[in-house]
């Protein structure tokens, strides 16, 4: 293991066994100095191998092809349990220097390539600013040759860019559906001044990158036109009810001029989307034209009545009874 110290021990005890023993103490001082060395190399041997290990193991990490360093690494282990140090130092710094080289590069190119999402999601609309700290924060790391450190911020920055890019592409989706169910409530001849109110509200914070609001809108819109298409379709009916009655009465003859002004009112509130005015309008406009046609049959009953009574006064002699029962169902009905 070390044959210099092995001599110097042997004079050491041949020293030792003459009769004036003299310089024993030099020559084990000079032993143990030798000795110590040969340690002292063995350990620094093994440090650096450790940190050649330790640097591939980090590029790996970092994503670096190592299968050629793990070649190298082997033989870095074969020369050290061969005592080979000098080599084992020397290869090990070597390869040591290359990881780190690779490594550096390796997290470079992931920072840059966070970079750039960051920067196009900047120049989309997104909020960047937690992904720009990290990013920042990563840099400094690589700068203090902490690449596993800066590769952890780099991926947290990349993450937020994607919540913040996610959080976006909602928003706009989001604002996409709410045009969408709007046009389709057009065509379907639903009108809501509140929706188109959510709407423009809905786009005004997507603007201002208010994202929680955007969809905030979302919900408000989409439960709004569903009261509107309720409202639509009792105000349809209203109307088409409303409709029959007036029709009716103008048949009948009903005096309806008051009627027909109302009606054509619930019609303009029907268009502007004012579903439930319309609605109350077009109902008191066929309970309107109800009552003057029930007056309308109420005068004409009473006139039959009357000319029954006179002919029953005046002693007509036959029919009354056919008469008087017509009259009757009539009343009833």
């Amino acid at each position: 293991e070390a044959p210099e110290v092995g001599e110097l021990l042997g004079e050491a005890r041949r020293r030792l066994g003459l009769p004036v023993p003299t310089g024993v103490a030099d020559v084990l001082d000079r032993a143990r100095s030798k000795l110590v060395e040969t340690r002292g190399f063995l350990e620094h041997a093994e440090r650096v191998a450790r940190r050649a290990r330790e640097a591939v193991s980090q590029a790996e990490l970092a994503h670096v092809n190592v299968r050629e360093p793990l070649d190298r690494l082997q033989s870095i282990e074969t020369a050290l349990a061969r005592k080979e140090y000098a080599r084992v130092i020397e290869l090990s710094s070597t390869l040591e220097r290359e990881m780190m080289q690779s490594t550096a590069q390796q997290v470079g190119r992931t920072l840059a390539g966070v970079q750039a999402g960051v920067a196009r999601a900047r120049h989309e609309g997104s909020d960047t600013t937690v992904a720009d700290n990290m990013l920042k924060q990563a840099r400094t790391a690589l700068e203090e040759g902490q690449p596993l450190e800066a590769l952890q911020k780099a991926t947290l920055a990349g993450g937020e860019l994607e919540r913040a890019e996610l959080q976006l592409r909602i928003a706009e989706g989001s604002v996409e559906a709410m045009e969408r169910k709007l046009a389709g409530a057009r065509e379907a001849g639903v009108r809501s001044p509140e929706a188109e109110k959510e709407l423009a509200l809905a786009r005004q914070s997507l603007s201002g990158h208010a994202f929680a609001e955007v969809l905030a809108h979302a919900i408000e819109l989409s439960e709004t036109l569903d009261l509107a298409r309720d409202g639509f379709r009792r105000s349809r009916e209203a109307l088409d009810a409303s409709d029959r009655q007036v029709k009716e009465a103008m048949e009948m003859g009903a005096e309806i001029s008051d009627v027909v002004p109302r009606l054509q009112r619930a019609r303009d509130a029907h268009q502007q989307g004012g579903y439930g005015e319309a609605t109350r309008l077009a109902r008191e406009a066929a309970e309107e034209a109800r009552w003057s046609l029930e007056r309308q049959y109420a005068s004409h009953l009473t006139e039959a009545r009357k000319l029954f009574e006179t002919a029953r006064v005046r002693g007509v002699p036959t029919g009354l009874e056919a008469v008087e029962s017509a009259l009757g169902d009539a009343e009833n009905a």
